[in-house]
This record gives structure tokens, C-alpha cells and sequence, in this order.
């Protein structure tokens, strides 16, 4: 366990736009103002360029479609299996401090199974609550909770501007992402205060939000009390840029032609004739050159970056009055991070640097020891020879692919299935329906579209990822996380494997039989993972 904190390896930087002109669309702001679009050409991560962390080589998946998904490609790039500049940029940018080149650029209590309790009588308890989660917040003792991961509502609105539910209850009612009423808004101040108070003196809280509203989430959870003392991004490289092509647009809207040079078959097709890649027809994508001057001259232009990372904010509830940081520790269990518990371990693919365990260094011109150490490894003090065994410091930066399907579908057999088509409202057989991987705007299309979906919560976080934040933040094994916005219950399920005892709140009817069944599932899993541990008596 340790004070200090997480490696600092990432410093965010916001990406605002002011309005455009009223009554102007896209085009014809840039074409007035020469405003409003982004230079993503220019500004493209050239293969090997270390900007990117990701993977390297243009042609390093082998199937096009899904370096199409993997790279953010457009029209140009897709058709050759490479753009010749590089990758589409994305929200992620790598390079060292010294570097000036990016300058330059139901109340539903789940039961225990009948088990042998004296082998696994620390089993780690569930506990799902049905409801509004500040109701249920309202019914918990104060201090009674040691730590808190979730994945709360991003407020992701289709006009761009982020709320909370302070101004939902206003009576600005809008939909958010999927068209989910409840995703339309952040959490505001009172849900953050609720928490404070059932969190015990120290206690941290991990709450996940996108880079365009974790503002709004931040500022609502300090004004509830709480302090930021880190913001995590969750690196998972296979986000689409959803970019609008200027040319294009400025070519539609004088009406003019563009002639079609090529064209290129594609699994992955795209709504609205102006997003990367193009108009579609029957599987097939044009390929065409600008027609006016206008259009060459922004041609290249865009207006997104491709989508990286996702936030989390590390909070922490202030220490009890007059007990330092070791006292408060012993005191109350809470307000220490699990730092060698959360190492990065050597050869593991969550940390995006060099994987590589480092080998100790000869001193320098001046006689004194190498500083790499210290710097790769987040030492403090004293400089470092050899590295420790248990892998890296942990960092703020952790990488891991989105959840599968078949880890989303874990313990859910019993459960009838819903098709894709049912899900999404597409059509059988259409191309929206058969052509996404699952990463654009609709997560249940995708490759095997033909298969039934029993997991039907459409934001389902990686059970990697989760289990790390709550080793994390959630202290010594038996203590109890809370989640107030259980969806599908990945955080109780991560919880539990880590030997938490766990608490889920919900409040939409049809997520409670999948939370269940994944918590079943996960305690069965528990109890795999520490059958060997258990029978020599050493689980704790």
C-alpha cells in the first residue's frame, strides 16, 4: 500500500470548439471563416512514429476491415490497406517531456449457494439493490462503505453540451447515448455528496465519464466534497473517429459532382454520405477527388479525432480531522492506494510503454547512478539497480481491449437471448446490421451478427480493467465497494474475484436477472481461482 500515488504519465488537455455561426452548417463556416475543422492529414501518426502506443505496422491485424476499425482509416487509406501519411489521430499522443514536437502540431439481496462453509467461509458477499441510486444512497449508514468504483452515466448528448442532473431538473430533457434517457446527463453534486457520506474518512472513489463531459462530472463530485486527486484513462485503441469530411461537404452543398475515381469493397459501412469513407451502395464504397476549389483546398480536413481513451476520475474523501495519512490508514482501512497489488507486470500489455524488464544500468560521466530507473519505474528517493520484481509502478494510463462478447456473456446462458436485429431496430440482413464490429455508434452489431445476445447492457466495461481498480482503491480483502450504477454488474463481478465484499445498485428492471447471473458466475470463478489457496489455508 502506498500514499504517493500513481506513476503520472498522462496530462490531459480539452478540446473546445466555439459554436458555429447560427444558420451556417460545417462546410460553409469553414469555407466564411476558415474555422471549425481539424487537420487530420497533417496531424496523422506517421507508422513508427512513438506518438502512437499502439500497434506499429500499417498491416499489422492482416484482415482490412479491421485495421479499418483498429486504425480510424478513411476512403484513401482503406483501398490500400494504409493511409501513406499514417494512422487517423487520435485523442491519445505520446512523446517525452522534452519533446517540442507536439507543440509544433427489485431490492433484490443475491443468496449465497449451498457451499462447504468451512472451506469457504470468506466466500466475499453480494448484495443488489433495486431503485434510484439516491434513494438507495439515503438508506446506507454513514461511513460504512470503503470504496467506490463505477461507471456512472457520460451525459453524451446529441447537441454537444454537457449537463448534470441539477439541469435535468430544470426541464431540459434530452436523450443521450443509444438514445437512453438516463445516459443524457452526468451525476450532479447531490448524488457525489450522497456518497461522501456513506464512504468511511479517506475512502476513494473511481467514477469512469468520456473526455467530452468529465468536466462536468468533476466539478459536480468537488463541489460534493470530494478531492481529485488523479484522473485514470483507459486506453483501448479500437474507437472509430466518427470525423465529418469537409471536402465532401463543401462539394454537396454547391452541388457539385465529384468524380469517382475507384471504389472498394468494406464489411464496415457508415451512415450519412459526408462520415469517413463515403456514400455506400451495396457493400461498396467510391472513391472520389473534389470538384471545386474549395473542396480541394480543405480536402484532408475533418472535424474528429479518433477515440482512444476513456477517463476516470481517482477521488478521495478527505482524511478524518486531525489523523495524518498512517493514522487514518489504521483507523479506518481507507486512504491508502494498493501499489504493488496494481504493478504493471513486465511483458503485460496495460502498460503501453516498453514491456521489457529493465536491466540495471552503468553509472554516467558523473559517477552517480542512472536516473532511468526513477523514471520508468516511478521510484522515489534514492536511485534504483535493479527493477522490482513485481512489475511497474502503476501509472494513470491502463491499456486493455474492450470487453468480448463471450466475457459479456458469462453466466447468462440461462437467460433468453435477444437477436441483433432486435436490439438495434435494423433490418435483417441490412448492412448496418451485418457490416459493424460493435465499436461505432451501435455495440450490439457486429462481425457475428447472427449470434443471440443474452448481455443486453450496451455500455459493458472490461472485467481486466475493473478488477484492477478495485484491488486499487478497495484496500484490505473483505472490505466493501459499492457500485451505484451496476448495469451489468462488471464491477461487482471484479469485486468479488478480488475478494471484496460488494454492493450494486440498479434501477432498470431488465439489467437485474444479467447482473445476478454474472455474479453467480463470478463466485464460482472465485472459488476456481482460490480452491488451491483455500485447501492449504492460505486465501488470506
Amino acid at each position: 500500500m502506498g500514499e504517493y500515488g500513481l506513476m503520472q504519465c498522462v496530462r490531459p488537455a480539452l478540446l473546445l470548439r466555439k459554436p458555429l455561426e447560427k444558420g451556417l452548417s460545417i462546410a460553409s463556416n469553414v469555407q466564411k471563416h476558415g474555422a471549425g475543422a481539424l487537420n487530420i492529414d497533417e496531424c496523422r501518426f506517421g507508422y513508427g512514429d512513438p506518438c502512437w502506443v499502439g500497434p506499429q505496422d500499417a498491416d499489422t491485424l492482416g484482415n482490412t476491415s479491421k485495421r479499418n476499425s483498429m486504425f480510424g482509416l478513411g476512403s484513401k487509406e482503406m483501398q490500400t490497406g494504409g493511409h501513406p501519411q499514417g494512422r487517423w489521430p487520435a485523442n491519445l499522443y505520446q512523446c517525452s517531456d522534452d519533446d517540442t514536437n507536439l507543440l509544433n502540431t427489485i431490492d433484490n439481496t443475491h443468496e449465497e449457494s449451498n457451499m462447504t462453509k468451512d472451506l469457504w467461509a470468506d466466500m466475499p458477499t453480494a448484495k443488489i439493490l433495486h431503485g434510484d441510486c439516491m434513494e438507495l444512497l439515503r438508506s446506507l449508514p454513514s461511513n460504512s462503505i470503503d470504496a467506490i468504483v463505477t461507471d456512472p452515466p457520460y451525459g453524451m448528448s446529441g447537441d454537444g453540451i454537457m449537463r448534470t442532473w441539477a439541469d435535468l431538473e430544470e426541464g431540459h430533457n434530452v436523450k443521450g447515448f443509444m438514445g437512453k434517457s438516463w445516459d443524457s446527463a452526468v451525476p450532479c453534486h447531490n448524488f457525489f455528496a450522497e456518497c461522501l457520506r456513506v464512504i468511511k474518512p479517506g475512502g476513494h472513489m473511481i467514477a469512469f465519464s468520456s473526455t467530452r463531459t468529465v468536466c462536468a462530472l468533476g466539478m459536480a463530485a468537488q463541489q460534493g466534497g470530494w478531492r481529485v486527486r488523479d484522473m485514470l484513462h483507459w486506453c483501448y485503441f479500437s474507437g472509430f473517429p466518427k470525423s465529418h469530411d469537409i471536402s465532401k461537404a463543401i462539394d454537396r452543398e454547391a452541388g457539385a459532382v465529384r468524380e469517382v475515381v475507384g471504389n472498394y469493397s468494406v464489411s464496415r459501412v457508415f451512415d450519412g454520405s459526408d462520415l469517413v469513407g463515403g456514400n455506400v451502395a451495396s457493400g461498396k464504397i467510391n472513391i472520389t477527388k473534389p470538384a471545386t476549389q474549395d473542396a480541394q483546398r480543405w480536402d484532408g480536413f475533418g472535424t474528429a479525432l479518433k477515440p482512444a481513451v476513456e477517463p476516470a476520475l481517482l477521488l478521495r474523501k478527505p482524511l478524518e480531522q486531525g489523523l495524518t495519512i498512517a493514522k487514518n490508514v489504521i483507523k479506518h482501512g481507507t486512504g491508502a492506494l494498493n501499489i504493488d497489488g496494481c504493478r504493471f507486470a513486465f511483458g503485460d500489455s496495460c502498460w503501453v510503454g516498453d514491456t521489457e524488464i529493465w536491466e540495471p544500468m552503468d553509472r554516467g560521466p558523473s559517477g552517480k547512478d542512472s536516473n532511468v530507473g526513477s523514471e520508468v519505474y516511478g521510484y522515489k528517493g534514492a536511485t534504483i539497480n535493479t527493477p522490482n520484481k513485481k512489475g511497474r509502478w502503476p501509472a494513470n494510463l491502463y491499456q486493455c481491449p474492450k470487453a468480448s462478447r463471450s466475457e459479456r456473456e458469462e453466466g447468462l446462458e440461462h437467460l433468453q437471448s435477444k437477436t441483433r436485429s432486435e436490439l438495434t431496430g435494423r433490418k435483417e440482413g441490412s448492412a448496418g446490421l451485418e457490416g459493424s464490429y460493435g465499436d461505432g455508434n451501435n455495440p450490439y452489431s457486429g462481425a457475428n451478427y447472427k449470434q443471440p445476445i443474452h448481455n443486453i447492457h450496451p455500455t459493458v466495461k472490461p472485467l481486466k480493467l475493473m478488477r484492477w481498480c478495485c484491488r486499487l482503491i478497495g484496500g484490505q480483502r473483505g472490505s466493501t465497494i459499492l457500485d451505484p450504477f451496476a448495469g451489468s454488474g462488471t464491477t461487482l463481478m471484479a469485486g468479488i474475484l478480488e475478494g471484496f465484499d460488494v454492493v450494486g445498485m440498479e434501477m432498470t428492471d431488465d439489467y437485474l436477472p444479467i447482473i445476478e447471473g454474472r455474479v453467480r458466475w463470478a463466485k464460482e470463478q472465485y472459488k476456481r481461482e482460490n480452491a488451491q489457496l483455500s485447501l492449504f489455508g492460505d486465501l488470506k
